[in-house]
């Protein structure tokens, strides 16, 4: 009888390279739409002075810090959450309150598809076939929170 040998190998992803893909792809998503939502936020912030628009800041996340934040306001600015969150203030347009939020649920939304995205072309990237992610069951879910630093 014959010696033979059967060999199959499958291409298929490590822990670490799944876990790779997922924080590239998570700070891609988040990146792309905090992006957006800072220039919409920029559009609608209230201008007296300037002052609060200049203190505005988007911090990006990265695949080490999957956190993306915007900032208004600093101690020397501390009217910012006054400012957002008092709805009684008037406003010339299309500045307003509440313009961070409106974009953030705006945009919201976009988070998940611009992760699944994100992660089909990371997964391609690393040499998997295309739909391998949903294919393998992966789900992606998200969140959003705004968080005030102070009261008025």
């Amino acid at each position: 009888m014959p010696d033979f040998d059967i060999v199959v190998e499958a291409n298929m992803p490590s822990k670490s390279q799944i876990e790779s893909i997922f924080r590239k792809a998570t700070a891609e998503a988040q990146n792309k739409v905090m992006e957006k939502v800072f220039e919409e936020s920029q559009l609608l912030v209230p201008v007296d002075t300037g002052v609060l628009k200049a203190s505005g800041v988007l911090t990006k996340a990265t695949e080490n810090s999957l956190e993306a934040y915007i900032d208004y306001g600093s101690e020397e600015i501390n009217y910012a959450v006054k400012v957002h969150e008092d709805l009684t203030m008037q406003h010339d347009p299309p500045t307003q309150a509440k313009f961070l939020e409106v974009p953030l649920t705006r945009h919201q939304a976009e988070i998940q598809r611009f992760a699944v995205e994100a992660m089909e072309s990371e997964w391609r990237s690393a040499g998997f076939p295309a739909g391998g992610a949903k294919d393998a069951g992966f789900n992606i879910s998200t969140s959003t929170k705004i968080e005030t630093k102070s009261d008025f």
